[in-house]
């Protein structure tokens, strides 16, 4: 005992309610970091995604593509493409498809158009 205990007194321990509280705060702090963590990580990981790999405008009223879908191994997944016009106005689109067990699939696709396709952009994916 120091003379200020002496003096003064020693605080007395914490309360059951007191500490039950203080432990009940930190279990719910750490269970609502674990589900922050655990929320960002799966908003971080996409499902499916389409990168257009080339194109060719084949004429006034076709374009094709080479697409590269990457999906969960042994799922079923449609994407759409879409092609563009000089001023990045939509003339065409088309959906693909792209199954199997592998992650990452390449795909041809035809796009046909109502004008001259000046560009060819991913659209959105879907699992099914």
């Amino acid at each position: 005992m120091t003379d200020l205990d002496a003096r003064y007194g020693r605080r007395p321990p914490p309360g059951p309610v007191v500490r039950w509280t203080l432990i009940s705060v930190g279990v719910l702090l750490l269970v609502g970091l674990a589900v922050t963590i655990t929320v960002w990580y799966l908003r971080a990981q996409p499902d499916a995604s389409l990168e257009v790999h080339g194109y060719t405008v084949v004429s006034d009223t076709t374009t094709t593509a080479s697409v590269d879908v990457s999906k969960p191994s042994g799922r079923n997944v449609a994407c759409e493409v879409r092609a563009l016009d000089e001023g990045m106005g939509l003339v065409g689109t088309s959906r693909v498809v792209a199954s199997g067990p592998a992650k990452r699939v390449r795909v041809d696709v035809t796009i046909p158009t109502t004008a001259r396709a000046f560009g060819v952009r991913a659209g959105d994916c879907v699992l099914e």
